[in-house]
């Protein structure tokens, strides 16, 4: 068994930080994927076909364009982008993203780090059982051609 690195490690270091640092940098996280998944569903639903005819001709695309804008979807994004824009260009923002996301990103190493650990041990996990399986395998073919047992076989056949 390898031996543990007595050093803090990036979750250790993650955990240490303070927790309106690691909740404003989640929330500037969540706001971004929010904003993200807004912005799809607008082109979407900006860029579907409405049935009409001529689609080619802006004035009939107007009422769908019009529809978004009055909708709660094109409010929710609206809102979002502007919450995002207040929270990136925020010095304090910026602080806790410069103190967070290089622990993140060493944590998402590690991670991945440990995933390769894992498959690299399941193949070699696998690997054995395998070999265990064929020199089973042999063990047992082998065994039947053993002095003992066809002499053994022989005096059953002989009883």
């Amino acid at each position: 068994m390898k031996k543990s690195d007595p050093r803090p490690n990036a979750r250790e270091l993650l955990s240490a930080v303070p927790l309106e640092t690691r909740l404003a940098h989640t929330t500037l996280l969540s706001l971004r994927t929010l904003v993200s998944e807004l912005q799809a569903r607008a082109l979407f639903v900006l860029t579907t076909h409405n049935g009409a005819e001529d689609f080619e001709n802006p004035a009939n695309r107007l009422a769908d364009v019009y529809r978004f804008l009055t909708h709660e979807a094109s409010t929710q994004l609206a809102m979002g982008e502007s919450l995002l824009a207040v929270m990136e260009n925020s010095d304090k923002i910026k602080g806790y993203a410069a103190e967070v996301e290089p622990l993140l990103a060493e944590v998402a190493a590690l991670e991945q780090q440990e995933a390769e650990a894992r498959r690299v041990r399941g193949e070699a996990m696998q690997a054995l059982s395998d070999a265990t399986a064929e020199a089973e395998k042999r063990a047992l073919e082998a065994a039947s051609q053993d002095p003992a047992v066809i002499a053994a076989k022989k005096a059953l056949e002989a009883s």
